[in-house]
């Protein structure tokens, strides 16, 4: 079972390193539903059209969601909007932001029959890679 400081620790170096690696493989271990779940924060502006694109190489189902700020981050009920499908890689979500925030992207494992999913995600603001 994990400590707590050791889950403080390891998204705290996470946070640190992740931002260094852009277009890198990220390994998603954790099953729908439990901590620590991995969100991207992203800054838009009121008109600001963003784009996800998640890819990953196994077999197992992959969804993206997107969120506001104030919401349930772990939740299927609270986002924005979702992209999900059972075959298709990759998950493409766009969406078009009506007021100016911090907003979230978040991978999740809908299935899985191989553990860890290592996954690659591409966050676009009007077009350019963020």
């Amino acid at each position: 079972m994990l400590k707590a400081s050791n889950i403080s620790s390891f998204l705290l170096c996470l946070f640190l390193i992740l931002p260094l690696y852009k277009n890198a493989w990220i390994l998603f271990s954790q099953s729908s539903g439990y901590l620590p779940p991995y969100v991207y924060p992203v800054t838009l502006t009121a008109g600001t059209t963003v784009r996800g694109v998640l890819n990953w190489n196994t077999a197992n189902d992959l969804d993206l969601y997107f969120y506001s700020t104030g919401v349930d981050l772990l939740s299927r009920s609270t986002f924005l909007t979702r992209q999900f499908s059972s075959s298709a890689k990759p998950e493409i979500l766009t969406y078009t932001v009506a007021t100016t925030g911090t907003y979230y992207l978040r991978p999740d494992v809908f299935s899985s029959s191989t553990v860890p999913n290592p996954y690659q995600l591409d966050i676009y603001k009007n077009g350019i890679l963020t």
